[in-house]
């Protein structure tokens, strides 16, 4: 997963003197975090307390997803953030997203072709 410099910062405290292969969040005894104990007695009721009613850890997959589009990574990328088999699952799941950007590609092609190095034909 990309890891944004505010969340490393953020994250910091509770790395620091850590081995690397330590968990970085655990139960509440310690050991690993089961996502159906953490959902009951964490998420659901942050849920509960902010909305918007209905939503489930999964959705945070796609917010992720979205963020990440929204910034500029190109579908190979979100492929490989989200660990989906293909890019054509993550461009069935999440095409619609990314922006149409074929005016900028045409402009682009404009300006290769009227670049200086580029041989042009002499009209007669």
């Amino acid at each position: 997963m990309p890891l944004p410099r505010f969340l490393v910062e953020e994250l910091a405290s509770r790395v620091n003197g850590r081995s690397s292969e330590a968990l970085l969040f655990t139960a509440p005894q310690g050991g690993v975090l089961r996502v159906r104990n953490f959902r009951r007695a964490v998420f659901d009721a942050a849920v509960r307390d902010v909305g918007p009613e209905g939503f489930h850890p999964h959705e945070l997959r796609h917010t992720a997803a979205s963020s990440a589009i929204a910034s500029g990574a190109d579908v190979k990328l979100v492929q490989q953030m989200l660990g989906h088999e293909t890019a054509t699952m993550t461009l069935d799941l999440y095409g619609h997203l990314f922006p149409d950007r074929l005016n900028e590609i045409a402009d682009r092609m404009d300006e290769a072709a009227c670049a200086p190095n580029v041989p042009h034909e002499e009209s007669s």
